[in-house]
């Protein structure tokens, strides 16, 4: 037996092997002993960490039931039937408290005080469950603002309140709801027979009303008795709940939280005391066993730690020897038995040796490579037209390239060492210094900045410099900048930049022509038109009358083409303004300014103008917009007709949008010109009298107006235009008004 078990010994598994079985068999003899003594403890902890867990459900109950009172019972999404989130999580405790239980039932539990007052719990759980969700559902029929009961009685009492206009009875009917507020915020007794008597005067009082029928009377009684009877059913609801009051629903459920509260105690209690006598008992068979097994332990390392550390410690020598000697020395044999797996580590040891000094060699020969492909690199760099500069963070130049010469003249020599600021022109040190705190925030972006540097040759250079920050790459440490010279590029843009002003100057002057053109032109001609005019009251002859009535033709004609010039000018160049407009002002601004028209006074108008319309928009191009339809509709009027009309209405569609419809009983246009009608210079037929550009500008005012404009028209009934405008109030501030030009 002794001749096969001590080879075996000679390994290190077998070694530590018969190490592993000692300690496990005292282990197991320590475990198994103490097993029967601690198994009553830890069963007894078992139940407690439950118990603590029901207890800590139950805490969750309460501050669930609270969270659904503070959040749920006053949001429109819970009545709206979203649910409730606190409501399924309630739910959720409780299937996880029901389980809980089941488990400590299935345990088998040897203590009647404890299963007892499990069951009991078990029980009034149940039974608060089902008044919890009773609770529920009465808090979500009662309704919040305009939900439930609450929202049914509001719609009520608004209808009345849409409808009945009567002075007095809407006093008392601020008063009825006052009161119903009253009532809802306070929970006070007393203003519910104030509220009984003001419905009942109310009522009293339309039915008293003269002014109504009895259609209305009974309709509005109705809509009151509805309201009372819903008052008085949210009342009850409210105090069967009993929220604010503490009573009722509430007051139960509070109860159950003491009850639960009470029964935890119990078992906590009865649990603890098992705790306890289990402790006392055991406490010193425990001691015995631990203190039986730590000596063991102690005599078992002493032994064995002797048995490994005498070779380790001779293989340590010897690897300390190479690393001193840096792996020169020559190879050791050591005198172990072959089957001890030391004597392998030490022959790896030595097969070590050789492969390093191997490696060595290999790792020398990639030194050579590496230099190689550096200077390639700096060859690259230095070659290069742009300049690369590492800069530290105190803003001195620690590295330039030799291609800095070629961007500013100066040498890697002459730069280095020098601060990035100096030779900056004044005008750009500061927007420089942003970009540097701006590189050192952010680490490992590339940043863009435009600056100009004076040249060795003394003239400024428009440099263009991408920064990144590598202070934080410990083989950099540095910001690297790569720059190059933009001078010319720049130069081109400064002069697009001249030429675009000059045009924009050519144009203003264009505008000017324009407009002084157009008002030379007006001025005569009107003068004429007025000597037209006097001149056909003075001449009794017919045909002098004839022709003073063709030249007052044609001269209104082009008065209107010079009007329609300047206006789309004025829409092509000028930016839209944000005033109170006043549209009864423009509109008949509007009609006045074209009744040199004839035909003029034979046209009626019917305008229309919705009260409480505060519209902010370009009063002058709406003026355009209006001279241009109404005199559109006066000239292409069917004047055969009985009642020839022009119907102008302006309605706020919204809060933000307003609508505006010209409408007339006119000729119409035929369908296959509605797509052109709107084009520049175009006109329907050869008997047209405008200029063709009526009708263009007010689309082009519209579209500058961000409006819509849309046209409905059938021959022999009329022509409608409807469009929609957008309320463009006036910007308070700098920086909103620099969005919107954006």
């Amino acid at each position: 037996m002794q001749k096969y078990i001590l080879p075996l010994m000679k390994t290190i598994k077998s070694k530590l092997l018969l190490v592993y079985l000692l300690f496990t068999c005292i282990t197991l003899c320590a475990s198994i002993y103490c097993y029967t003594i601690y198994r009553a403890r830890e069963y007894n902890s078992e139940i407690k960490d439950l118990i603590h867990l029901i207890s800590s459900e139950i805490l969750m109950l309460n501050k669930l039931e609270l969270q659904f009172v503070s959040y749920d019972s006053k949001n429109n999404t819970f009545f709206e039937g979203a649910g409730s989130s606190y409501v399924e999580k309630h739910q959720k405790t409780i299937a996880g408290i029901h389980a809980k239980i089941a488990l400590l039932e299935k345990e088998n539990i040897a203590n009647d005080t404890i299963v007892q007052n499990l069951q009991l719990l078990k029980v009034q759980l149940i039974k608060y469950n089902n008044d919890y969700l009773k609770f529920v559902a009465m808090v979500k029929e009662r309704g919040f603002r305009d939900l439930g009961i609450e929202g049914e009685m509001r719609k009520c009492i608004h209808k009345i309140e849409k409808s009945y206009k009567n002075a007095s009875d809407e006093s008392l009917l601020l008063t009825i709801r006052r009161n119903e507020k009253d009532y809802f915020l306070r929970k006070d007794t007393s203003y519910i027979s104030l509220h009984q008597k003001h419905v009942r005067l109310f009522r009293e009082q339309i039915k008293a009303d003269k002014q109504l029928t009895s259609t209305e009377k009974e309709l509005y009684t109705g809509w009151l008795d509805d309201y009372f009877s819903l008052f008085t059913k949210w009342m009850i609801i409210d105090k069967e709940i009993g929220i604010d009051q503490g009573i009722g629903m509430t007051a139960n459920m509070k109860a159950y939280n003491e009850l639960f509260e009470l029964i935890i105690q119990t078992i906590n209690a009865e649990s603890d005391r098992r705790g306890i006598v289990l402790s006392n008992n055991n406490k010193a068979i425990l001691l015995s066993a631990i203190s039986i097994s730590v000596v063991l332990s102690i005599l078992l390392s002493i032994l064995f730690s002797y048995i490994f550390t005498k070779p380790i410690l001779e293989l340590s020598d010897y690897i300390d020897e190479i690393v001193k000697n840096n792996f020169s020395v020559p190879a050791r044999k050591i005198k172990i038995d072959s089957k001890d797996e030391i004597k392998d580590l030490f022959d790896n040891v030595n097969h070590m040796v050789d492969r390093i000094e191997i490696y060595v060699g290999e790792i020398k020969k990639n030194e050579l490579i590496i230099e190689e492909s550096e200077r390639k690199f700096r060859s690259m760099i230095e070659n290069s037209n742009d300049a690369i500069a590492l800069i530290n963070k105190d803003g001195k130049i620690m590295y330039a390239s030799s291609s800095t010469s070629k961007v500013i003249g100066y040498s890697s020599i002459e730069i280095e060492g020098r601060y990035v600021f100096e030779e900056i022109h004044p005008e750009d040190k500061s927007r420089l210094l942003d970009h540097l705190k701006e590189v050192m925030l952010d680490s490992g972006t590339n940043l863009y900045v435009e600056v100009r540097k004076m040249h060795k040759d003394g003239e400024y250079r428009w440099l263009e410099c991408h920064s990144c920050n590598m202070l934080n790459d410990q083989s950099i440490e540095a910001i690297v900048t790569n720059y190059r010279d933009i001078t010319n590029r720049k130069l081109s843009e400064f002069k697009i930049d001249h030429q675009y002003k000059e045009l924009q100057k050519v144009n203003a002057e264009l505008d000017g022509f324009v407009y002084s053109a157009s008002h030379d032109l007006k001025a005569p001609l009107l003068s004429i038109l007025g000597i037209t005019n006097i001149a056909k009251i003075d001449s009794n002859e017919e045909t002098s009358v004839f022709y003073f009535n063709m030249i007052e033709k044609n001269i209104s004609k082009l008065l209107h083409v010079i009007k329609d010039i300047i206006n789309f000018s004025r829409n092509t160049h000028l930016e839209v303004e944000r005033e109170l407009v006043d549209f009864n002002q423009i509109i008949q601004e509007s009609i006045q300014s074209v009744s040199y028209l004839e035909n003029k006074g034979n046209v009626d108008f019917d305008i229309h103008i919705a009260e409480a319309i505060t519209f902010y928009s370009d009063k002058s191009r709406l003026g355009m917009i209006f001279s241009n339809m109404i005199s559109n509709a006066i000239i292409y009027h069917n004047y055969n007709q009985e009642k020839p009309v022009v119907r102008i209405a302006v309605a706020a569609m919204n809060q933000q949008q307003i609508v505006i419809t010209i409408s007339d009983n006119g000729q119409g246009i035929s369908p296959e010109y509605h797509t052109r009608i709107f084009d520049m210079f175009y006109r329907a037929s050869t008997d047209s009298k405008g200029s063709g550009l009526g009708l263009y500008i007010v689309k082009n005012i519209v579209e500058k107006m961000q409006g819509t404009i849309e046209l409905t028209s059938i021959p022999g009934v009329g022509t409608q235009f409807k469009m929609v405008f957008e309320n463009i109030k006036p910007v308070k501030n700098i920086s909103a008004q620099l969005e919107i030009a954006v």
